[in-house]
């Protein structure tokens, strides 16, 4: 079984970091392959990062933060907080780089909180993709949900969120500037969506 294929919390179990790749064919521009964080990544991560620009910023952190390094270390440890971090990688003249992150942090209440963040020439199927990747990731490690605070102006995201069934739930009182969403990881519900984006003939590699 590819680990595309891997959806249930059964199938899953056991599998190395390798066997939990999702490599996805881009045709003539090559392949991109999303798999688990390791510490070799932080640099990637921090590029990735310093591509955004103030709105990317904004919507990201509900401000103009700009992390640092520790930031993307802790990101790049996040397994041994019980947490789930995912890269998506691509390969440019021979050099990986880095094009999108997913990941969760465990919650109190048993739940993960998420985050994405896509390089502005991957946007489209990458985020959606990535998402998925992590509620299949949740829900083999018994997650049942995934939780966020989104901003409302960041429309593609919440269109992203509500493609997946979520779940808004109540956000801090009087605060009109973000949603708070619920995502069920259960293979179920997975299953309603194909584990491989339909936009694969339509991806062309970006203009350098």
């Amino acid at each position: 079984m590819s680990a595309l294929e891997c959806q249930s919390a059964a199938a899953c179990h056991g599998l190395t970091d390798a066997d939990r790749e999702r490599r996805v064919d881009l045709g003539v521009s090559g392949s991109l392959v999303v798999r688990p964080v390791s510490r070799d990544d932080v640099e990637g991560l921090v590029a990735l990062y310093d591509s955004l620009d103030d709105g990317d910023r904004y919507l990201r952190f509900f401000s103009l933060y700009r992390p640092p390094r520790s930031f993307f270390e802790r990101m790049a440890n996040a397994a041994d907080r019980g947490g789930c971090q995912l890269v998506a990688v691509v390969g440019d003249d021979g050099v990986a780089r880095i094009v999108g992150e997913a990941g969760y942090s465990p919650l109190p209440n048993g739940n993960g909180e998420f985050a994405i963040t896509v390089h502005k020439e991957w946007r489209g199927w990458l985020g959606p993709f990535l998402l998925d990747a992590l509620l299949a990731e949740a829900s083999s490690r018994g997650i049942r949900y995934l939780e966020a605070e989104i901003l409302r102006s960041n429309r593609s995201m919440l269109a992203v969120a509500k493609a997946r069934g979520c779940v808004t739930v109540a956000s801090v009182p009087k605060d009109w500037l973000s949603t708070h969403v619920m995502i069920a990881t259960k293979p179920r519900v997975l299953a309603r969506r194909t584990s491989r984006p339909a936009v694969f003939a339509r991806h062309r590699t970006p203009a350098p």
